[in-house]
């Protein structure tokens, strides 16, 4: 039975495919590294400042989703300053700061530990995603970048043949690129993707897949955090999305005598029970009695990984 449209992958999502595939930054295995993307943005962000200053204000604005900045004198654009991906000096002036995440999630009161350490600063997190769901801070780089550069003004900056313009060029198109292939999935949100398989395994081969699993993992805390509202199950505490080891989970908690639940971390979900009176690494007898219990009511059919914490 041939597939119906519906069941493929749209036209302009397989051409971005392709042309993610065959990009240079693909090739070399560095498309997918956060800093990688913080150097080009710093690196665009100084030419800007130092050839084209009204530009450069402009797509400071649009980054860190503000009307209108002063014009400043003696621009310096650093990275991995103080813990903080970017920054931005003005006569050694401290004015805005950055972190950028492509792939995973702000730690614990990280934004809220730079904001402390750099008081006069405007913060952004810069993220693959523009909904929010990083935090309320949160702004899409390749989406502000992509479309910046496509208005007729500054895209004529992107007109010469230096190293240094090409290399922005390049960043720019790859970005425009993964910005779509991003924004599509995103606006999936829980809907079946089209030739799933097909696709995740080329995201794999891009080093991209984190991409597939953050937009799950959303779509999946929005409904969780739903039902956190209701009066059952009554969670121990919000769902979020936690980042260990480079890798995005989702964890949700229920209240209980041993508090219990789910985490779903690079494709294997787990659930898990916690004896607030044990340390970690010990033995607890009517925990991991419990979590026989839950074994046995709970997971049934399912291949769950049942762990103790």
């Amino acid at each position: 039975m041939p597939q119906s449209d519906q069941d493929k992958l749209p036209k302009c999502i397989n051409q971005s495919l392709e042309y993610l595939s065959t990009h240079p930054f693909s090739i070399i295995g560095l498309a997918d590294r956060e800093k990688f993307h913080t150097g080009l943005l710093a690196y665009t962000l100084q030419k800007l400042a130092d050839c084209a200053p009204e530009l450069f204000k402009e797509l400071l604005e649009k980054l860190w989703n503000q009307e209108k900045f002063s014009p400043m004198d003696d621009v310096k654009v650093l990275v991995e300053q103080k813990s903080v991906d970017l920054i931005i000096n003005d006569n050694l002036n401290t004015l805005f700061f950055a972190e950028i995440k492509l792939k995973t999630t702000l730690r614990k009161n990280q934004f809220e530990s730079y904001q402390k350490e750099l008081p006069q600063a405007e913060g952004v997190v810069l993220s693959l995603f523009s909904n929010g769901s990083i935090d309320k801070n949160c702004s899409s780089f390749p989406s502000v970048i992509s479309s910046f550069f496509n208005e007729r003004t500054s895209a004529q900056f992107l007109i010469g043949s230096s190293d240094e313009i090409i290399l922005i060029r390049m960043w720019v198109n790859y970005l425009k690129h993964l910005w779509r292939t991003a924004n599509w999935l995103e606006e999936l949100k829980d809907k079946s993707v089209p030739e799933r398989d097909e696709f995740v395994e080329r995201l794999e081969k891009l080093k991209l897949k984190g991409i597939f699993e953050w937009v799950r993992y959303n779509a999946i805390l929005n409904k969780l955090n739903v039902e956190s509202c209701s009066k059952s199950p009554k969670f121990e505490k919000k769902p979020y999305i936690f980042n260990s080891h480079g890798n995005s989970g989702i964890d949700c908690q229920i209240q209980h005598k041993f508090p219990y639940g789910l985490q779903w971390q690079a494709g294997a979900l787990k659930l898990f029970a916690i004896d607030p009176n044990f340390i970690s690494n010990q033995e607890s007898k009517a925990r991991d009695k419990f979590l026989m219990t839950l074994k046995k009511n709970i997971v049934k059919n399912f291949r769950i990984v049942v762990i103790a914490l």
